[in-house]
């Protein structure tokens, strides 16, 4: 099972066995929703070359509790703004049925060679929580502009 990450609707928490969605570990607060995010861990993207096709990852936006999950927005951030981005059209602010996953497609495209790192944000609650997921991608050096590495 893949580790993803959770967070919380409610200010009390258990921690519970396995969840719907493959989860190691769930957290709950007496049935509340919880929003998951998978895979788990840091997301890393195929090496890309700035003059290449983007590299894509699906991302699966899941309500993992006994009752509905409200999700925000979904976004990323990154210190080289436009090298990271999800689709367009993200069906965002949501409120998630338990048991409903939305996949979503992040893409990494380098302008140029390097190591890039991002966040991808994911705004569930009333309350605001967050919960991110650390992109890392590297573009090689495309001598020849061919798009491969």
């Amino acid at each position: 099972m893949r580790p993803i990450l959770l967070t919380r609707l409610f200010p009390t928490l258990l921690l519970v066995g396995c969840g719907e969605f493959g989860l190691g570990e769930t957290l709950e607060a007496g049935g509340a929703a919880l929003v998951a995010v998978a895979p788990g861990g840091q997301l890393r993207f195929a090496e890309a070359s700035p003059s290449g096709r983007s590299q894509a990852l699906e991302v699966t936006i899941a309500s993992d509790g006994d009752v509905a999950a409200y999700v925000a927005a979904v976004w990323v951030e990154s210190e080289n703004g436009g090298i990271f981005y999800t689709n367009d059209e993200l069906p965002f602010p949501k409120l998630m049925e338990p048991g409903e996953a939305i996949p979503i497609t992040v893409r990494f495209m380098p302008a140029a060679p390097g190591t890039f790192h991002g966040t991808l944000l994911v705004e569930s609650g009333t309350e605001g929580a967050l919960l991110e997921r650390q992109l890392l991608g590297e573009a090689c050096g495309d001598d020849d502009g061919d798009g491969r590495c």
